[in-house]
């Protein structure tokens, strides 16, 4: 019997230290430190059940709103069932006309102490029963502050499958309103040159409908003391700023005309204006695109490639389901993006006059994929059979599908020309055996 219950009083104590208390009373100090709520870059006015302005709070480094003013924010209607303690949450028909402001609005930065009431809350969504987490993926329970229903704005949103991210600096809680389940997973990326053009060829899982494109050139000033900047591109325009010598500028554009002077429209400071080209010294192009509703799906983040104009590619998520990619290249260069019919497979091609093919071909020069197995081109007329034998005879294909996974092979880690030697230097790592051979219709 005493053995019974020390187990008993032990296991009292172990679920008090990780769980609330369903029905009681705690005092716990609210920090306002004026937090903005962003749903899809739109800051939002959050107000709870009489129309009132709610500012969030924190509580111990989680943030806190009324559930039904981000649920409303989100697009959902509230219902609460006072019988049985439950906020209902369900899908709203129509558009969400988000009430936003352009930060004019008065923010508050204070500390109170107030009581929390805990009353065994339930959250249903859709009649489904929902189990709140917080950015730990705690357990969290509803509590009552002057009448008003309170969990962290994470707990509610990514119940409602909403991405939520923290910006630090301006102090935002970021929200997609786009579902996760219609998030796109990036899952790789490659290299190829498809009709002498090169392309990143991304491919997802599921469409990606939304993307944007941009190119930033940087350069650093050399004039000492300084440079002027100014409104046109001519030497009798005004002056509206002096960049510093050593300054590293953004490059927008470039104006160069038979026996004129060379200038280059840069922004400095946020200020946009034009410079001589003769005072500046341009450092490699990078081509961006961000894919929105994307995620990659990819543990590769970088790799140098060092092939023709393109000198690495890098991944990254953006956070708020955006993904970026990046080609650092050694020379400017015109560029377009162009996706197939169903959207699923996005081109990043390095030639603005770029047309997709109906049947897409073409040499891979680089394969990243969200696991360690290399996956053979499509179009491979050197094709490992699947008794390991190499055919090399052009138009047979051998036995082996396309995008067969081949595990365990060497991997080609650079490739690189030398115009001063006619060499190319191939690295590999690993162990390999190596074929020379040339092939016809086209001579390689």
């Amino acid at each position: 019997m005493k053995k019974l219950i020390i187990i008993m009083l032990l296991m009292v104590i172990a679920l008090s230290s990780t769980v609330l208390a369903s029905v009681g009373t705690k005092e716990a100090i609210l920090n306002y430190m004026g937090i903005n709520i962003n749903i899809d870059d739109v800051c939002v006015v959050p107000r709870d059940a009489n129309g009132e302005v709610v500012e969030p709070f924190i509580i111990e480094g989680t943030t806190y709103l009324p559930v039904r003013a981000i649920a409303e924010a989100l697009g959902k209607t509230v219902n609460w069932d006072g019988e049985t303690h439950t906020v209902y949450i369900n899908d709203k028909s129509g558009e969400c006309n988000l009430e936003s402001y352009s930060g004019n609005l008065e923010k508050v930065t204070s500390q109170e102490v107030k009581n929390l009431y805990y009353n065994d809350i339930l959250i249903k969504i859709n009649e489904k029963l929902i189990e709140p987490k917080d950015a730990n993926e705690v357990l969290v329970e509803p509590f009552i502050i002057e009448g008003t229903t309170y969990l962290p704005v994470r707990a509610i949103a990514e119940a409602l499958e909403k991405e939520v991210n923290w910006n630090g600096e301006t102090k935002t809680v970021l929200i997609s309103s786009n579902d996760k389940k219609n998030v796109a997973n990036v899952t790789s990326v490659v290299l190829k040159i498809i009709d002498e053009t090169l392309c990143a060829e991304v491919t997802s899982d599921i469409p990606i409908n939304d993307y944007n494109c941009y190119s930033i050139t940087e350069g650093k000033v050399v004039a000492e003391p300084y440079l002027n900047l100014r409104d046109d591109s001519n030497i009798s325009s005004n002056i509206i700023a002096t960049i510093p010598n050593e300054t590293i500028i953004t490059v927008k554009d470039t104006i160069k005309e038979e026996n004129k002077d060379a200038w280059y429209k840069v922004v400095y400071n946020s200020i946009t204006g034009w410079v001589s080209a003769d005072y500046v010294d341009i450092t490699p192009t990078r081509l961006v695109i961000d894919l929105k509703g994307a995620n990659f799906n990819i543990d590769t983040k970088t790799k140098d490639i060092n092939y023709e104009n393109i000198k690495s590619i890098r991944f990254g998520d953006q956070g708020n389901n955006v993904s970026r990619i990046v080609l650092d290249l050694d020379k400017m260069s015109t560029y377009k993006v162009i996706q197939n019919e169903t959207k699923t497979v996005t081109y990043f091609a390095l030639d603005e006059d770029f047309k997709l093919p109906s049947s897409v071909k073409g040499e891979e020069i680089f394969v990243a994929s969200n696991d360690e197995k290399l996956y053979l081109p499509e179009e491979n007329e050197d094709v490992i059979n699947n008794s390991g034998d190499t055919n090399t005879e052009s138009g047979e294909e051998g036995n082996i599908e396309d995008n067969v996974v081949i595990e365990n092979l060497a991997v080609v880690s650079s490739i690189k020309y030398s115009s001063s030697t006619n060499k190319t230097k191939i690295e590999i790592d690993g162990d390999y055996k190596y074929t020379a051979f040339t092939l016809t219709n086209p001579d390689r």
